[in-house]
């Protein structure tokens, strides 16, 4: 993956980069180029149970679906987000405002 130019302005990649900030370590793992769910602890008013629902429904699994234009999406906190963006944002930090992620091959 690369950046590139957005081909949003500036303001509104400041909008979507402060609405979709999210510590993505305490939910997901990066493993062989996939992006696998974390087990969960409670935290902010979350209950035992719903948190142990998630757990044995999710955690060790591969996150994430196919949206309609074939991009793998997850949704973390109500926000959808591009699984490529996660990504980038694991390891390199927040995208650059004005800046977009581009497949080094061009290919979703």
């Amino acid at each position: 993956m690369a950046l590139k130019r957005d081909k949003h302005d500036a303001v509104f990649s400041e909008l979507v980069r402060e609405r979709t900030n999210c510590e993505f370590h305490e939910y997901l793992n990066y493993k062989n180029g996939e992006l696998i769910w974390r087990r969960r602890k409670p935290a902010n008013g979350e209950s035992i149970k719903s948190v142990n629902i998630f757990n044995s429904n999710y955690a060790g699994k591969k996150a994430g679906s196919l949206d309609k234009t074939g991009y793998i999406q997850i949704k973390i906190y109500g926000i959808n987000r591009k699984a490529h963006r996660v990504i980038w944002e694991m390891h390199y930090g927040p995208i650059p405002v004005g800046m977009q992620i581009d497949h080094i091959n061009h290919i979703k």
